[in-house]
């Protein structure tokens, strides 16, 4: 996935979907204002978040 920052390419490594807006909203909040939601987030993507980037285009 390319970025709209030069030189920063980003790969998604996890996503979250709602089909409620209000949900999404309430999700986003946590987020961001809920220092241990983020902890937590970052602990159950432990092993995505450690892993190089496959040469061969793998996930």
């Amino acid at each position: 996935m390319y970025s709209t920052k030069k030189h920063i390419p980003f790969k998604i490594v996890y996503y979250e979907a709602y089909l409620d807006r209000q949900d999404a909203i309430e999700r986003e909040n946590k987020l961001k204002h809920h220092g241990s939601v983020i902890g937590h987030l970052k602990k159950r993507l432990k092993n995505s978040l450690s892993k190089q980037p496959s040469q061969k285009g793998g996930v």
